[in-house]
Order: structure tokens, then C-alpha cells, then sequence
């Protein structure tokens, strides 16, 4: 199970810590020792003996509440692999996830400089960066987003064009992208253009043709979800 489907499905529980750091380190790569062959190739060549098993052990504590230490796994995780995207996504994710956003920003800096085409890790960026109002970060993260082809991301840039942060305010291009996230099926994103055709907002001239245009598109996508 990957870091981002456990943070989804976490509850909380109490936890009660038992067993130190490094004799917890240590088990980790006692039992990457105990790998079999085929769990061994599955796990990446280029990754120094023991990773896969500090992962699992990360998601464990994770799992368990355990945040700090579960931190310290990952934080030890991305120091030996300092080239893998995924070891500074996991860290990131897993600051973020308690909130530690400051912590959070030089991993995800580094998962995005080492993997730009990393939708998640785009996103995540983004989200670490709005958190923290670092608005221009937030804006390229959430540009790139939107280029890779998320709707979400898209229907944002909408905001960040309108209310100009991170970017110089621009009502044409936050349209612009309102109809590009509406075109890959943003509900959100039907509806603005609606109020913006029918009340003139975003700058726009009252056109109740096209307001009506995107009511009806509105109508229909809502009920193909029915």
C-alpha cells in the first residue's frame, strides 16, 4: 500500500511507544535480509540494501500514530537516496500530513526538481505551498499541475488568476482556464462560467447564450453521474 492511500484511510488511535528509533532501524534492515529473491528484484536496483523494508516500516509507525518516528524513517530514507523523487515525496506527504509545512517544503523541492512530470507530487507542492503563502511556488505548482492535465489544478488557476496571487490578476486567462477545466468535466468550473456569462463576472460581457450554454452542460454532466 502506498504513503498517499494510507494518509486517505488513517483513523485515529492511540499509540504508545515501545521500542526506540534505531532498534526499530535496525529490525527494518534485519528483515530486508530475509527478502526472498522474487521480493528482493521487486524492489529498485538502484536503492541501497534495506529501503523497502524502512518503508514499510514508515507506513507502519504512520499507521500507528507514531508521527515522529515515522518521520525520522522517512527523513533517513530520503538521506540515502538522495536522487529518488519518491523518497522526498514520501517525507513531504508525510510533514504535510501533520501539518508540518515549513519541514515539508525542501523535499517536495526536492521531488519536483527531480521529477517535474510528477503529477502528485505537483499537487502536493502546491498545496505545502499555499499552506505556507508562498503564492508564485504555489502558482508554478499548480501551472504545472494544470498542464499535466488535472482538472483540479485547472479549476485553481482560475482563483490564483482572479484574485492575482502568485501571478499578475488576469480575467482572461482565469476564463481561459475555467474552460479548460470544465472541458475535462470540473463541475465547479461549468457553474463559474455560467455566473460569469449571465452576472458579467470574470469581466465578462452578459451573454445569456452562452450562460445558458454552460447551465445545460452543467445539467448534463451532473445527471451522467446520477
Amino acid at each position: 500500500m502506498s504513503l498517499r492511500s494510507t494518509l486517505g484511510e488513517m483513523h485515529a488511535a492511540d499509540f504508545e511507544p515501545r521500542i526506540c528509533l534505531p532498534v526499530l532501524l535496525a529490525l527494518a534492515l534485519c528483515l530486508a535480509n530475509l527478502i526472498s529473491g522474487s521480493d528482493a528484484r521487486a524492489a529498485s536496483a538502484t536503492e541501497p540494501k534495506g529501503v523497502e523494508s524502512m518503508r514499510a516500516l514508515a507506513l507502519e509507525l504512520l499507521r500507528a500514530q507514531d508521527y515522529d518516528r515515522s518521520i525520522a524513517v522517512y527523513r533517513e530514507i530520503a538521506r540515502q537516496t538522495p536522487n529518488d523523487a519518491r523518497s522526498h515525496y514520501d517525507l513531504a506527504a508525510a510533514l504535510s500530513f501533520v501539518q508540518r509545512y515549513e519541514e515539508a517544503a525542501p523535499p517536495i523541492h526536492a521531488a519536483i526538481r527531480l521529477r517535474p512530470d510528477d503529477l502528485e507530487a505537483q499537487e502536493m507542492a502546491s498545496l505545502i505551498f499555499l499552506k505556507l503563502r508562498w503564492y508564485e511556488q504555489a502558482f508554478e505548482a499548480t501551472l504545472r499541475s494544470a498542464e499535466l492535465g488535472e482538472p483540479t489544478a485547472m479549476f485553481s488557476l482560475v482563483n490564483l488568476y482572479e484574485k492575482g496571487l502568485g501571478v499578475t490578476a488576469n480575467a482572461d486567462k482565469a476564463v481561459y482556464w475555467a474552460i479548460k477545466a470544465a472541458e475535462h468535466g470540473h463541475l465547479g468550473a461549468m457553474a463559474l462560467l455560467e455566473d460569469a456569462f449571465r452576472n458579467g463576472r470574470l469581466g465578462r460581457h452578459i451573454d445569456e447564450e452562452k450562460a445558458e450554454m454552460w447551465a445545460k452542460r452543467l445539467r448534463e454532466a451532473k445527471s451522467a453521474q446520477k
